[in-house]
């Protein structure tokens, strides 16, 4: 395989080239999740059971697909999406159409919700984390476009 070059975004939105040490930790953490993966579910059914013992212990542990009945229309709410171990503060809007958080609108029915008020102490923790960092985010990419503005008009 060719060399892999490529970048890493910083907190204030900036990219850097990966250094080539990163680049082949990145790609051995790949491959041995990857054979990690193919040892503990071996076949098409066996992924489909984790799935569904996955989205089980979701369930169990209070969060639900789109809300289920637990998340009401207008509420404000914790949201997880398949595809990240975040937890964010969000909102479902009045018509139930749209579920708000971070910079991201999408559809509830792809996002895993529980009520404020059912998290654990662990989830409440984490989702504050999230938001933290998601704020600091916004804030050094702002101040990052301050300067680029401010350094063009110089």
């Amino acid at each position: 395989m060719d060399k892999y070059h490529g970048h890493k975004t910083l907190i204030d939105g900036t990219h850097v080239p990966l250094t080539e040490d990163e680049v082949d930790a990145i790609w051995r953490a790949v491959d041995a999740a990857k054979a990690k993966r193919a040892q503990e579910m071996p076949t098409a059914q066996d992924a489909l059971r984790a799935l569904i013992e996955a989205q089980q212990r979701m369930q169990e542990l209070g969060w639900w697909l789109g809300g289920g009945l637990r998340v009401k229309r207008g509420d404000e709410c914790a949201v997880a999406e398949t595809g990240s171990t975040g937890i964010w503060r969000g909102h479902l809007d009045a018509d139930g159409k749209y579920v708000q958080y971070c910079d991201c609108v999408s559809d509830p029915r792809k996002c895993w919700l529980k009520p404020l008020a059912d998290l654990s102490d662990e989830e409440r923790a984490h989702m504050e984390t999230c938001d933290k960092r998601e704020a600091e985010a916004y804030t050094a990419t702002i101040d990052r476009w301050a300067l680029e503005a401010r350094d063009g008009k110089d």
